[in-house]
């Protein structure tokens, strides 16, 4: 039973993981579409948008015309882990070389320690003043960050979707390319027997 249960649910996550790659890289959207998606998506996930990336993808995605679930898909590429466990510090540190902000001059925790409400105006506006430069540097890594990870998963889910339609092509004209020889076949062998056949085109609805 416990065999039975672990393949059931290996199959399932299989299958979920199926799932999820081809809305991320459908194989029946423009390519370059859905890796413009996949740009945004990814740059508005790293980038800090404070809890509304997802909004913000969806609504530039609908404000370009752009796939949306590609986009919303990859923005996941940011989660807690990835953020303040690699985005964040390395955005952090890019920016500090390019910008080279001042030392902050006083010790943050201390000042915590004796915060109350008659100096917390005082507290926040000497923090700003101290820590401006290291925002800022925060901010210009951070961007720098976003746009080389956009750049890359939008680069590869342009090559990968353009890859996925040409073998679906394929494999669409080898079926249509088998139902011919097939045909074929049927009619040579009915005229080596000395048959006539009437071959009628099926009625049906064929989409234009």
């Amino acid at each position: 039973m416990r065999v039975k249960r672990k393949k059931s649910e290996e199959s399932r996550a299989t299958r979920i993981s199926r799932v999820y790659f081809n809305r991320m890289f459908p194989k029946r959207m423009d390519a370059f579409e859905v890796a413009l998606s996949v740009f945004v998506g990814v740059f508005i996930g790293i980038w800090p948008t404070i809890g509304v990336a997802i909004i913000l993808t969806v609504a530039i995605c609908a404000l370009f015309k752009l796939p949306k679930v590609p986009g919303v898909i990859s923005s996941f590429v940011a989660n807690p882990v990835t953020q303040f466990g690699f985005f964040y510090p390395s955005g952090y540190f890019i920016g500090k070389k390019i910008w080279q902000p001042e030392s902050i001059t006083f010790d943050f925790l201390e000042e915590l320690k004796g915060l109350s409400f008659r100096n917390a105006f005082d507290v926040v506006t000497r923090l700003w003043s101290e820590a401006a430069g290291h925002v800022v540097a925060f901010l210009i890594g951070i961007t720098i960050v976003a746009l080389f990870f956009a750049v890359i998963f939008g680069v590869a889910a342009y090559f990968i979707v353009s890859y996925r339609k040409r073998k679906h092509i394929e494999v669409k004209n080898h079926y249509i390319h088998e139902l011919i020889a097939e045909d074929q076949a049927i009619i040579k062998e009915a005229k080596k027997k000395g048959k006539h056949m009437h071959i009628f085109p099926f009625k049906a609805l064929r989409p234009v």
